[in-house]
């Protein structure tokens, strides 16, 4: 069955059934996408001369910094395309450039800000056919349009909607090309689903869905191109694995290359991935563990339980270290707070068979906060002091009192993220199985915005410096290195508090976000049983985590293993239905393990072992 749009001639498969052939359906065999320019997977552009490909990054190419002395480097792009041959265009998170000499210099024509959405670029191109109108994909608020030459913009309607997220999120748009033959057409890769493709007459807002056979879920198209050879238009898709092209004609797909470029771990990266997969643990406090019994205690229940991993406080969110730490730094903060011999923890666990994950909080730190007359705090710009936030409290007799709630350290400071590094290695001798960071992060919390760095390198953005604290955690350790980040920082890619969860896959193994449900607003995924919608917030965010992070860690959600406000109102039966919709989510997606949080280490919502929520992956993915 085939459709026509209401416009041309044009033939597109429906979604009941695209042809695929082996032949040649096009009249032309030659390649036209990434054929003399492209982005490699690690957001390089390269460019093809006589002597094979080179990485290009011309004048007034993107940069950014990656520490003091590290000087301008490129950013990594997330998009690049070629909609005419003077005629390159490109992406990174922040902002959209386009080149007219082919990559010699480089104009900025578009700032994220322009859109007011937040949301990280995924695309921008402009029409062959009218040149000024251009289209701009963005990570979580779906497809712009300008008709001006990018002066101004208007959010589109989705064109795929998996869940009604009712919070203003949108679908992210993969990859888009415009048509080369039909004036206004715009064919796009939409969402998790990479089986259909759209396209979309934005004169009209009309849209129709085909089926491309070179995808699947999360199996998505990586970039699209349309150009016309003797009349015909030819679509050509890039997926991760492989190259397609689309006969709009005679309404035939035919995959024409496998691609040659896909990415193999190294020996050490696949030692990592294989120490950390499938890792199924609860949370200790050293608080708990220093306690007489205790360790043996919850260690009994996780084996009762079917779990086989522990993630235990070592340097924890007040900056205190756990254990006898000898880092010279750590001492002369007096953040060293001995709850336990590591040591004896580290060949208890061991014993037991399970493994241990250092939970180690970065930047949220009271104690380097206080150091050497706040050395290394934020500043706050209006009252000329070190940043902090703040509550005030009253007192019985009215009196106020202004009480610090938290403690943040300069996240732009080398020698912070020095610091941190030197406790990780410190771990590592140690022998635990792998360093996990929290708070990794700036501060979501207080007047956030007089908050300025008196360390921060010109040039260097929010997502540039945590970049650069992971590259010398990743450099100066072997172990598997995972990070917690914000639930909706792993549902949708983002620089939010500085976490990019597709930054962040470059330098670790596993990551871990706090998907937990009575976290996200109420207006989340409307309309549906909250137990049942906490399935589906585990299921789908765990498989967005597993799409935007390019197949590189384990996804091993934070399971919400507490209750808060209205839940603390459930009945026995529901709490139970309530921690077991998470796991069944998490089990379902693509993760690779979970880690059950309650701050206070009190279980009780676990009440038959877990065994039957376990994941199970196979390597490489």
């Amino acid at each position: 069955m085939k459709f026509h749009f209401a416009l041309p001639f044009l033939l597109i498969c429906a979604a009941c059934g695209a042809q695929t052939s082996a032949a040649a359906a096009s009249p032309s065999s030659a390649r036209v996408l990434d054929s003399t320019a492209r982005v490699d997977r690690s957001g390089t552009l390269l460019v093809l001369d006589s002597d094979g490909w080179h990485p290009s990054a011309g004048a007034g190419f993107p940069t950014r910094v990656m520490g003091d002395g590290l000087g301008f480097r490129p950013r990594p792009l997330t998009s690049f395309t070629a909609p005419a041959e003077s005629s390159w265009w490109l992406t990174t998170p922040y902002e959209g450039y386009t080149s007219v000499d082919r990559g010699q210099t480089w104009n900025k024509v578009l700032d994220r800000d322009t859109l007011k959405n937040g949301a990280n670029l995924t695309g921008l191109a402009s029409s062959p056919i009218n040149p000024l109108q251009w289209a701009a994909g963005t990570t979580f608020h779906g497809l712009w349009l300008s008709l001006n030459g990018g002066k101004t913009w208007k959010d589109q309607p989705d064109l795929e909607i998996a869940y009604a997220y009712n919070d203003g999120s949108k679908e992210q748009i993969n990859a888009f090309a415009w048509s080369s033959m039909v004036p206004g057409r715009l064919y796009a890769s939409v969402g998790k689903e990479g089986g259909r493709l759209w396209a979309l007459e934005t004169a009209t807002g009309k849209k129709q869905s085909f089926l491309f056979p070179g995808g699947g879920y999360l199996e998505i198209p990586e970039a699209l191109a349309s150009y016309v050879v003797g009349g015909t238009e030819i679509l050509e898709v890039r997926t991760r694995t492989s190259y397609w092209r689309y006969d709009l004609t005679a309404g035939v797909w035919t995959k024409t290359d496998d691609r040659d470029d896909i990415p193999v771990w190294d020996e050490a990266k696949a030692r990592r991935m294989e120490a950390s997969k499938d890792k199924f643990g609860l949370y200790l406090s050293a608080y708990t563990v220093g306690l007489t019994g205790q360790l043996d205690k919850h260690l009994d229940f996780m084996a009762k339980n079917g779990l086989n991993t522990l993630v235990l406080d070592f340097k924890n969110d007040f900056g205190e270290i756990a254990y006898s730490s000898q880092v010279p730094l750590a001492r002369a903060a007096k953040a060293v707070k001995p709850q336990f011999d590591a040591a004896e923890v580290v060949r208890k666990v061991h014993a037991r068979g399970f493994y241990l994950i250092a939970r180690q909080v970065v930047f949220k730190d009271n104690r380097l906060y206080a150091y050497d007359k706040n050395k290394y705090a934020p500043w706050d710009s209006l009252t000329k002091k070190p940043w902090g936030y703040f509550e005030t409290v009253t007192a019985e007799d009215g009196t106020q009192t202004q009480i610090q709630k938290e403690f943040w350290v300069d996240t732009y400071s080398s020698e912070v993220w020095d610091y941190n590094v030197a406790i990780a290695q410190e771990l590592q001798g140690l022998g635990v199985d792998e360093i996990q960071f929290d708070y990794i992060r700036f501060p979501s919390d207080g007047p956030v915005n007089r908050l300025v760095s008196r360390y921060k390198v010109e040039g260097m953005t929010r997502l540039d410096a945590l970049e650069s604290f992971l590259q010398r955690a990743r450099a100066g350790l072997t172990l598997p290195i995972s990070v917690d980040i914000y639930g909706y920082n792993g549902y949708f890619v983002t620089d939010h508090l500085g976490q990019n969860m597709a930054m962040m896959s470059r330098y670790v193994d596993a990551i871990s976000a706090m998907l937990y449900p009575s976290h996200f607003w109420n207006t989340f995924l409307p309309g549906m049983d909250y137990v049942a919608r906490s399935k589906i917030i585990y299921q789908d965010g765990s498989d967005r985590t597993f799409l935007n992070t390019n197949r590189q860690v384990h996804v091993r959600p934070w399971v919400q293993s507490f209750l808060i406000g209205g839940e603390l109102k459930m009945s026995d039966q529901r709490i139970e239905d309530y921690l077991n919709a998470q796991l069944a989510g998490t089990a379902a997606s693509r993760a690779s393990g979970w880690l059950l949080w309650n701050s206070s280490n009190k279980y009780y919502m676990v009440t038959k072992p877990l065994e039957r929520f376990r994941t199970k992956v196979g390597l490489p993915y």
